[in-house]
């Protein structure tokens, strides 16, 4: 037996009569029909349908017998020169060669280390761990004037600062991981391994307690949800800074410059191989 919806007896407290049904029907499905153009006055608007028959292509080779367009140069001409003049900015010095390396490498602890001096500006907790990624460096610096545009092709990317709170546990974990892939640029802790086995771990802040919540510095890129490289990065709690990472590296240069001081290699070996005898070497 079919169902009389307008009539049938109402279950709630506050039933949808017929009249209630009308007037929400008038006020909203009617002008939304209406707007949509589908009522039975509107007048449909057609989109035009375009068919293509035959697509072609061509390659156009991009070097320098290809002339500029006068009109674009004079255009970009006082923005390339203002840009040439901010890129070529001395903001330090540097007292020798600072280049990457996997598992250690200098650059790899300036950056790390300056890290963990530059988010002290920008939370009141303690952040005991840096960790960046090798592959997010894409140039060496060299002995001498340091240019804020070396600093762009040293860090090329947009990625920010993030605090990322582990237990001792996670923190643990984390240090297998980068022992795993042969290195990272790491600041607070120091990796004793075999191979890529992670042999133990030692704290800058002291003994590494698996009850106890650390704070790690690193990126947003590298503590992303659902990354794999370094997966425990992503599993914490992260804490926006609102800083580049690049930005945090030229201040510390910049500051560096306004004590006198070069940039030099920080010297502390983050990455120790263990013998199968047990000793040590850096």
């Amino acid at each position: 037996m079919p169902v009389d919806y307008w009539n049938r007896p109402q279950l709630n407290s506050n039933p949808l009569n017929r009249s209630s049904w009308r007037r929400i029907l008038f006020t909203v499905l009617f002008p939304l029909l209406v707007y949509l153009g589908c009522h039975p006055g509107a007048t449909r608007k057609t989109t035009p349908v375009f068919v293509f028959d035959r697509l072609e292509g061509a390659r156009v080779v991009m070097d320098s017998t290809l002339a500029p367009d006068p009109a674009i140069e004079q255009y970009v001409a006082p923005y390339r020169q203002r840009l040439q003049e901010m890129m070529s900015t001395v903001i330090g010095e540097a007292a020798e060669d600072l280049f990457r390396a996997r598992p250690d490498g200098p650059l790899n602890r300036f950056i790390a280390g300056a890290m963990l001096e530059q988010v002290k500006k920008y939370t009141a907790d303690t952040v005991q761990v840096a960790v960046t990624n090798i592959g997010g460096i894409r140039a060496n610096i060299t002995a001498g004037p340091i240019r804020l545009g070396k600093i762009y092709e040293v860090l090329p990317f947009e990625n920010e600062l993030v605090i990322v709170e582990l237990t001792g546990e996670q923190l643990l974990q984390l240090a297998r991981e980068i022992a795993e892939v042969g290195g990272e640029c790491i600041a607070g802790m120091t990796l004793y391994v075999r191979g890529r086995e992670l042999v133990r771990v030692e704290l800058d802040s002291g003994p590494l307690r698996d009850d106890r919540v650390y704070r790690v510095v690193t990126t947003d890129y590298l503590s992303a949800p659902g990354r794999q490289r370094l997966g425990t990065l992503s599993r914490g709690k992260r804490i926006f800074l609102g800083i580049k990472h690049r930005q945090a590296i030229i201040d510390a240069i910049r500051e560096r410059q306004q004590r006198g001081e070069p940039i030099r290699d920080p010297g502390k070996t983050r990455f120790i191989e263990v013998a199968e005898n047990g000793n040590s070497r850096g």
